[in-house]
């Protein structure tokens, strides 16, 4: 980075900031963006860290993480770039480093949000809610390619089969124990 400095403008120790406390960083400081062209729009990503929209447009809409650095934003440009005005052109960058995944606001003015707080940096882990502007989506380290609900809860028919898979197995152990006492 070059010389710092703080919202006016006016050179600080902590680091290049704009307004409203974004950090300014030059290009040419960041890794190169993988997989080129292809991974601007959301593909095949099962297996592989995603973001999965739980807001309309985006809903049950995929876009793949690259495994070391993705650009999110609303230009075309980005890794991930996300067509809606709440998103800035480079809103944030997610990036894995040291053996986690964080979500860094780059540019943005309308902020980007972790299970509901606005930060400027963050660590995610698998499940959470990530928000650019008014747009969420549920961060997955392993994206299996089940579907999600705008709430960011499974479809009601797989709570409904999760619960019948539960009871039935309460009941399995119910009738072994019962079993193990009779042979007694």
């Amino acid at each position: 980075m070059s010389a710092n400095q703080s919202d006016k403008g006016k050179p600080t120790e902590e680091g290049e900031h704009g307004p409203q406390g974004t950090v300014i960083i030059d290009r040419s400081d960041l890794p190169e963006a993988s997989g080129g062209e292809g991974s601007k729009v959301h593909g095949d990503p099962v297996g592989k860290p995603v973001l999965v929209g739980l807001t309309p447009p985006f809903d049950g809409q995929r876009f793949p993480v690259d495994t070391e650095f993705t650009q999110v934003g609303r230009k075309a440009h980005n890794t991930v770039v996300i067509d809606d005005p709440s998103v800035s052109w480079e809103h944030a960058h997610m990036q894995y480093s040291g053996g986690s995944w964080r979500v860094l606001n780059v540019l943005s003015t309308n902020g980007t949000f972790v299970n509901g707080w606005q930060i400027h940096e963050s660590r995610v882990t698998d499940g959470d809610r990530v928000a650019f502007g008014n747009v969420a989506f549920e961060f997955r380290l392993y994206d299996d390619d089940r579907p999600m609900q705008q709430d960011g809860q499974p479809p009601a028919g797989e709570s409904n089969q999760r619960m019948l898979l539960i009871g039935a197995a309460v009941a399995a152990v119910v009738v072994l124990a019962a079993v193990a006492l009779l042979a007694l």
